[in-house]
């Protein structure tokens, strides 16, 4: 995962870390997140404003949460088309 966040970093787009689901599909940052917020919770405490754009930040955050998922910060200018390809996403795209 620190190699694929040191990436985003080399791009431009700022990351944080996020919990990450244990192979039972549970919450492994212990915090008992449920359902559609495993994977998705930030494990900093300040959210989005604790996002780095620096490798020294990468390597600290992942240094501590080795298995934590990367949420990516979509600076100004920028958007993200989500498409849940397991709930037919393909088709809205037509």
């Amino acid at each position: 995962m620190i190699a694929s966040a040191q990436g985003y970093i080399k791009a431009g787009f700022p990351v944080i870390p996020l919990c990450w689901p244990t192979l039972d599909g549970r919450c492994a940052c212990g915090r008992g997140h449920l359902d559609a917020s495993i994977g998705k919770v930030p494990l900093v405490e300040h959210g989005l404003k604790d996002a780095t754009l620096t490798l020294l930040g990468v390597g600290e955050y992942w240094g501590r949460w080795p298995k934590a998922n990367i949420g990516v910060v979509i600076p100004n200018g920028y958007f993200v088309l989500d498409v849940d390809i397991q709930h037919s996403g393909y088709d809205s795209l037509g």
